[in-house]
């Protein structure tokens, strides 16, 4: 996980709050804003169709033939 306690104990919290400070939520709860972020990274994505993305890792190791083209002209 997380190496070294100056980082874990100092380091986090401090980059929160400084977060939580800047950041406007006009009105709403901040809690419920990281909630929304953590839902929407985490809920599968669509695309325009309204179909779930798949992405699979292709390997493309196809054997190549290559053919060499002679035309024969008779003298």
């Amino acid at each position: 996980m997380i190496e070294g306690a100056f980082l874990k104990y100092f380091g986090i919290p401090v980059a929160l709050t400084w977060f939580m400070s800047q950041k406007t939520f006009d009105g709403k709860k901040p809690y419920s804003y990281i909630k929304t972020m953590v839902l929407y990274a985490l809920r599968p994505k669509v695309t325009y169709a309204g179909k779930a993305v798949n992405l699979h890792k292709q390997k493309f190791e196809e054997t190549i033939t290559a053919v060499r083209s002679v035309t024969y002209v008779p003298d």
